[in-house]
């Protein structure tokens, strides 16, 4: 099958791979997200799909925006299916529906359930235990079209929006080598009218977290939500550090001022986040303009210096 795939980033990767390392499809165009600038020169960097593209010998274009002229390329090319996913820009009905196969997209999340740019910080944020995929016929409108072929995931835990998004990826992957053996023999079935919701883009304002009055469970979910793009900010006796390590501890009983961080030796030296409903125990952090460290190694430096406050 005669494939043109449209779009960017780690989530898209797996589906990608899989279809070019398939002996049965072709890939004969990409369309991804342009270069974008990044590190302190601000050079310009392609993003994975681009440069897999390249290196594959695909053709591979990045339009700002699909325009008559990116229109009416994309309809001179001799293929039988679109397929869409992490693809930012929204695509003429033109374009869905000018190949014989029509437009496909994987979304992950288990359709009609978070239509939008997000569903997997949703996923996460909501605390949800259960998720998925589906792969869908692609229509004028945002994430409504009929599912063609969809798959469900149960949810730890403790699994961050980087888990998560591998997962779901490689499930998308996996379906849809599965649907193109036999395209022909499924039969889309329309989204319900029932339990629709929207995941819509989140912003950093977004995940402000107050320490003083949400419960320890809203505050990882959040913290989860966003890894590994952003970490939790804490300061301690004037000293700024970001948190990368963690483990929840649910109490209601601890006596801990809420949302100060404390030293405590009852057990070892810990550092600790009294949060409502549990403590944060802090195992790895990364001090503003220093190297990530063991919290051991950052209490051992304070009281090297005499100056640690500390509760036993």
């Amino acid at each position: 099958m005669r494939v043109i795939f449209m779009g960017s980033g780690e989530f898209a990767y797996p589906p990608f791979l899989s279809l070019i390392h398939s002996s049965k499809h072709d890939v004969v165009a990409v369309f991804t997200k342009m270069p974008q600038k990044k590190g302190r020169g601000l050079k310009l960097h392609k993003n994975v799909i681009h440069e897999k593209s390249l290196d594959n010998g695909i053709d591979t274009y990045t339009p700002n925006i699909l325009d008559t002229e990116t229109i009416n390329l994309i309809k001179k090319i001799d293929a039988d299916l679109i397929i869409v996913v992490s693809y930012d820009k929204k695509i003429p009905s033109e374009i869905l529906f000018d190949k014989k196969l029509g437009a496909l997209n994987i979304h992950p999340s288990l359709l009609p359930k978070y239509r939008g740019a997000s569903p997997i910080q949703h996923t996460i944020l909501n605390k949800d235990l259960e998720t998925g995929v589906c792969i869908i016929k692609m229509d004028e409108k945002f994430d409504t079209g009929d599912i063609v072929i969809s798959k469900k995931l149960s949810i730890d835990h403790d699994w961050d929006y980087l888990n998560l998004s591998r997962k779901l990826s490689i499930i998308g992957s996996n379906l849809l080598l599965q649907l193109l053996i036999d395209f022909h023999d499924k039969n889309p079935i329309p989204q319900s009218r029932n339990n629709i919701s929207y995941a819509h883009k989140f912003y950093a304002k977004d995940f402000y977290i107050n320490l003083k009055s949400e419960h320890i469970t809203d505050i990882d979910a959040k913290v989860r939500a966003l890894k590994p793009y952003l970490s939790l900010s804490l300061e301690f006796q004037d000293k700024k550090f970001q948190v990368k390590q963690y483990q929840m501890r649910l109490s209601n009983n601890h006596h801990y001022e809420i949302g100060k961080v404390i030293i405590d030796y009852s057990f070892g030296k810990k550092l600790l986040l009294p949060c409502i409903g549990g403590i944060l125990e802090l195992e790895v952090i990364k001090p503003e303009n220093s190297r990530t460290l063991l919290v051991k190694d950052f209490i051992n430096g304070l009281q090297s210096k005499k100056n640690a406050f500390c509760i036993s």
